[in-house]
């Protein structure tokens, strides 16, 4: 596959299985196959701007299925945190099974452009955890427990703290992850990846 956003290309996908025809990714055309009709990127989820360029595709990369993590945590804003001034508080959340309980901690790192976040796998730990945790333990500098969370009725749960990135640690980053204890599991979540901004 490849890709190219000049004109009304507008990150349009192409197949090189089929001469370079327009690609189709799980059933949807990804650009325009009208002579005079330009494509729009709409398959990749964003708003056209043509005069800016926009979307500019950059990278893509097709794999298998991804397994599934019944125990998840995500932020706002892919993990950016901005100044307290425009958003007072920081929020993290959690969907794993109703009513678990879930403990929140965070780490310093990665340090500096192109840092890595470090990180052990989970086999390295005693089996306490559920086959289906995530795999690997973000271990960084400064582990602090950031407190728990109880799930709701549907498995939704949200850490809210006050924010606080008040534009002195602009590029400091924090690793978090979660586990869970659910009637007799304990599951290890996903690690979220914040950096003030």
């Amino acid at each position: 596959m490849f890709s190219a956003d000049a004109g009304g290309y507008a990150g349009t996908l192409f197949s090189t299985a089929n001469s370079g025809s327009i690609a189709t990714v799980n059933g949807v055309l990804c650009g325009s196959n009208q002579n005079g009709v330009p494509a729009t990127g709409a398959w990749l989820g964003v708003q056209f701007d043509s005069a800016n360029f926009q979307p500019s595709l950059m990278g893509l990369q097709i794999v298998d299925g991804l397994a599934h993590t019944p125990f998840t945590l995500d932020q706002a804003a892919f993990g950016a945190l901005p100044n307290v001034a425009t958003q007072p508080q920081w929020q993290i959340d959690m969907h794993e099974q109703p009513f678990s309980i879930a403990l929140l901690v965070a780490s310093f790192g990665p340090f500096g452009s192109g840092g890595i976040a470090p990180s052990l796998p989970l086999a390295a730990f005693p089996p306490v955890f559920t086959a289906d945790s995530f795999q690997d333990v973000f271990v960084g500098a400064g582990a602090a427990t950031m407190g728990l969370a109880v799930a709701d009725a549907n498995g939704y749960g949200t850490w809210t703290f006050a924010n606080p990135n008040n534009g002195a640690f602009v590029g400091v980053s924090f690793v978090m992850q979660a586990v869970a204890i659910a009637g007799n599991q304990v599951r290890l979540s996903n690690p979220v990846l914040t950096q003030m901004r």
